[in-house]
């Protein structure tokens, strides 16, 4: 505002309020700036003196006093020289500045900025204070402002910085904002081998770094500038993390190289506000070294463990499937030739056998689910669940397997609430494991099953036997592979794999027991299942009918390199499908050989087929079968868990060895084969 401006609104003021009103208004505002001003320099850490042109101290503050050791009633300053104050040598040469005062920074007051000179207390004793020193006009007058900082304890603190830096074992560089070296401490010198500091003063931080790295780490150098340019104002600076914990390789001055770990900060190294670069270097050669020794012992426990697993479960295998495979040659040694005049004893016999070969895929099945465990891909489909027929078909499989004088019965408390979301085939073996395991160590009394809902909405299944029992200390354990109590028969694999099943619902499995009360066990499967609705029937497909063909053959190639095999697969599709005419492939090449020269509506195919000379795997075959745009149904078909790889590979269905019920092959031929099938249905007899 311009003196003319400020005259007329004075003015306007004045005739408004009149003019005593406005000298006491002004009076006050001046008043409370001074209390305000007064009370700021009071308050100050710093010691504030105000000096006339000669050099007499007119005032000061407190901190002033306090910092050259003053009385402060009255203040025992006011009325000295200044040169009274100043310590060193020859403390009149500083009498100049008042004689030939120095002239401003430009565009401000001040005459000196944050100047360390020497002073001295009342005492005689001398230190070190930083001084700012401007100007300023009292009375047409030049006074004199200085403000005194004590650096005793700022020097106090450097020198433990500076002990810090020469005690570190870690090297230290410390740059200019351009990545000049400025200083480093002696353990740098050590690791880098020079003998000297000024080997290295002065020169760029990329001297420490292999010339084919130097120019990668360039950038660092100029975001670091960058940053400056817009942060010099700040207090504080922060770091980038591209800056933080940052590994490179680093170059001696012999010429060897080391992988060293950097961690820079940023630092004012002054009152100029300039800002250094502080770099951390740390040796990484003994940390990698250790590194890939902890990786690699890793490794080789991972290899045992794996070795271990892979011995274990080969012994369980062996040691399982002897039994039934003794069982199977016993009844085909014992089979009558004359099977017409013996036909009880062969059917008691293929009986035993098709027990056999069952227990033989439930052992292979576990092994198959293990693997999967510990791999984390075993599969879980939702769909909706009867948990009542569930169970009764649970019992009705295990029934067979109870031994004699063990009542076996099931209930299913439902409240007609019977249909959840889940895994069919997941639930059945949670079901199954857990029964199986009290069938094994029940030898008299009975086994119960049941499933409920719980009061908190949850299914709760139960399985409560009569046998010996299990600690409070063994329960845990009864949950972990190949774990057994006793001489008890199994895998110990089962319970282990109904505990993943339910881990992965979410919900809980725990035992009941207690051996020294009272003999007996109780399993309990907590399950947070989803109620749902009874899904419609489809009448589509009844699996108590009887077989009925398509009214047009289905011709289906069957790709297995054992002849064997391939025969016992034929059998099947023939006894399923009477009106269905075979061909047969031993190798993949030889398969897409033939599907170039002929229709198939089902190929089934084997993954393996080098014992017949193939190079290609059954899915490559898959693949390019699809790509030769070959729509045919095609199945998968392979003793290993290969599901997602065949459907990967572009095969409708998958089908583990041994094969699937005659209901199933039957359901997936006529789902496949719909849209070449018309005016018939494909349906089996169970």
């Amino acid at each position: 505002m311009t003196d003319d401006k400020l005259n007329v609104k004075m003015r306007a003021l004045v005739q408004e309020y009149g003019l005593e009103a406005c000298r006491n208004s002004l009076q006050v505002s001046i008043d409370e700036q001074q209390q305000i001003n007064s009370a700021i320099l009071e308050a100050s850490f710093d010691g504030f003196l105000l000096v006339n042109k000669e050099g007499f101290i007119l005032s000061c503050n407190q901190a002033a006093l306090n910092i050259f050791g003053y009385d402060p009633d009255p203040p025992e300053l006011v009325g000295k020289h200044i040169l009274c104050l100043v310590g060193g040598a020859d403390p009149e040469a500083h009498r100049r500045h008042f004689e030939h005062p120095p002239e401003p920074l430009p565009g401000t007051r001040i005459l000196t900025h944050m100047r360390d000179v020497p002073a001295i207390h009342k005492s005689g004793a001398e230190f070190r204070v930083t001084i700012g020193l401007c100007f300023l006009e009292l009375d047409s007058k030049r006074h004199y402002v200085a403000f005194v900082r004590d650096l005793t304890k700022q020097k106090r603190q450097d020198e433990l910085q500076q002990a810090t830096f020469d005690a570190s074992f870690d090297p230290i560089a410390v740059t200019d904002e351009y990545g000049v070296i400025q200083t480093v401490n002696q353990a740098l010198l050590d690791e880098f081998i020079y003998s000297d500091a000024s080997a290295i003063m002065g020169q760029s931080i990329t001297k420490l770094l292999p010339a084919k790295n130097a120019g990668s780490h360039d950038g660092f150098l100029q975001h670091f500038q960058e940053h400056i340019t817009n942060n010099t104002v700040s207090s504080t600076v922060t770091v980038d993390k591209s800056l933080k914990n940052r590994e490179m390789m680093a170059i001696r001055s012999d010429g060897s190289e080391f992988p060293s770990k950097v961690d820079f900060q940023r630092i004012k190294a002054d009152h100029i506000h300039e800002l250094h670069l502080v770099g951390f270097i740390r040796n990484m050669t003994d940390e990698k070294k250790a590194m890939e020794v902890t990786r690699m012992n890793g490794e080789i426990l991972a290899q045992r463990a794996k070795v271990d697993m892979e011995r274990d479960m080969t012994a369980y295998f062996a040691h399982e499937l002897r039994n039934p495979l003794g069982a199977i040659d016993s009844a085909l040694t014992t089979m009558p030739e004359d099977l017409a005049s013996n036909v009880q004893e062969a059917k008691e016999l293929h009986k035993s056998i098709k027990l056999c070969t069952t227990s033989m895929s439930l052992i292979m099945n576990n092994l198959l689910d293990v693997r999967q465990m510990e791999e984390g891909h075993m599969t879980f489909h939702s769909s909706p669940v009867d948990l009542e027929r569930l169970l009764n078909k649970v019992h009705a499989m295990l029934v067979p397997s109870v031994k004699g004088g063990v009542e076996f019965s099931c209930v299913a408390d439902m409240d007609k609430r019977n249909w959840v979301l889940g895994d069919s085939h997941r639930l059945e073996q949670v079901m199954t494991n857990v029964a199986t395991n009290a069938i094994k160590y029940t030898t008299a009394g009975s086994i119960s099953m049941s499933i409920r809902w719980s009061e908190d909405s949850q299914v709760r299944f139960e399985c409560v036997d009569t046998g010996p029992g299990i600690p409070g200390d063994e329960q845990a354990n009864m949950f972990k592979r190949f774990v057994r109590r006793g001489h008890a028969p199994g895998t110990g694999l089962g319970l282990a794999i109904a505990k993943h099943i339910v881990d992965h619902l979410r919900g809980t499995i725990y035992f009941e027991s207690d051996p020294a009360v009272a003999p007996g066990t109780t399993c309990v499967a907590i399950l947070p299942l989803q109620l749902t609705t009874a899904p419609e029937v489809n009448t589509s497909f009844s699996p108590e009918k009887e077989v009925v063909a398509c009214l047009s053959p289905l011709n289906v190639l069957v790709v297995d390199d054992i002849k064997m095999n391939r025969k016992m697969v034929a059998r099947r599709l023939k006894k399923i499908v009477p009106n269905c005419n075979i061909s047969e492939a031993g190798t993949g090449e030889k398969a897409i050989e033939m599907c170039g020269q002929g229709n198939f509506d089902i190929i089934i195919v084997d993954n393996y087929m080098e014992e017949a000379g193939g190079v290609m795997l059954g899915t490559d075959a898959v693949v390019a079968m699809r790509r030769m745009d070959i729509s045919s149904l095609i199945i998968g078909c392979s003793g290993n868990d290969l599901a997602q790889e065949f459907r990967s590979a572009g095969a409708n269905f998958f089908w583990s060895k041994p094969l699937p019920s005659d209901a199933e092959i039957a359901r997936q031929i006529q789902v496949g084969t719909a849209n070449q099938c018309t005016d018939g249905m494909i349906t089996t007899s169970t």
